[in-house]
């Protein structure tokens, strides 16, 4: 069963504040805790976005739990680690579990995060995995809270409301769920104009073609 079969069978059984509350609660996790890169965030709101396009979830609380709750995540994640200053180390029992994936993309997060801090900052929400890890390294750059603090809100806000209406104009489609796990919202953008681009210009050529009739 996917993820959007999982959570339309639990929202058929379940009060719609109560399944948003379980999806904050996953997203929290994803974001504020290392154990987040196990965990499918993007997927489950795109997900969730599926569930708005069926009129099981209303938009705007859909949206508005996703933004706030990542953004809470990162937040607690850069303050604590700011506060011990202690370099992220990654456990070996989590690295094993990806397949040595997780060392490879603690390397770069961190060699991102040095070389620049706000664009990381505002890239990271937008691509799962890193942004789990990227607020510990910015934690140890130079850039201020204040400064990371806005550009993390901010995309997550655009993350959120990306991700949750491809969700509700794409339809169940497990191949884009795949996608955007793997590489963030970018793709998933690109894959949506692509398509409804070439649908239009089919609808120009038939138009065309009526009009020479």
């Amino acid at each position: 069963m996917d993820i959007a079969a999982g959570l339309e069978v639990v929202a058929s059984s379940v009060s719609v504040p109560l399944l948003l509350a379980v999806i904050a609660a996953i997203l929290l996790v994803e974001s504020g805790s290392v154990v987040g890169v196990l965990l499918p965030g993007s997927s489950i709101v795109l997900s969730l976005g599926m569930l708005v396009g069926i009129g099981t979830v209303p938009m705007l609380p859909a949206i508005g739990v996703v933004a706030v709750a990542t953004t809470v995540g990162t937040q607690y994640s850069f303050l604590r680690a700011r506060e011990q200053l202690v370099p992220f180390e990654v456990p070996r029992g989590l690295d094993g579990l990806t397949g040595g994936r997780l060392l490879r993309a603690v390397a770069a997060t961190q060699r991102m995060s040095d070389r620049s801090p706000r664009a990381v900052s505002f890239g990271a929400p937008l691509v799962g995995g890193i942004r789990t890890l990227a607020p510990r390294f910015l934690a140890l750059s130079p850039i201020r809270y204040q400064q990371f603090a806005g550009l993390s809100s901010l995309s997550a806000l655009l993350w959120s409301v990306g991700l949750v209406s491809i969700g509700a104009i794409a339809g169940a489609d497990d191949r884009i769920g795949t996608v955007v796990s793997f590489v963030g919202i970018p793709v998933v953008v690109l894959f949506v104009v692509v398509r409804r681009w070439r649908r239009r210009c089919d609808l120009d050529r038939f138009s065309a073609a009526i009009s020479d009739r």
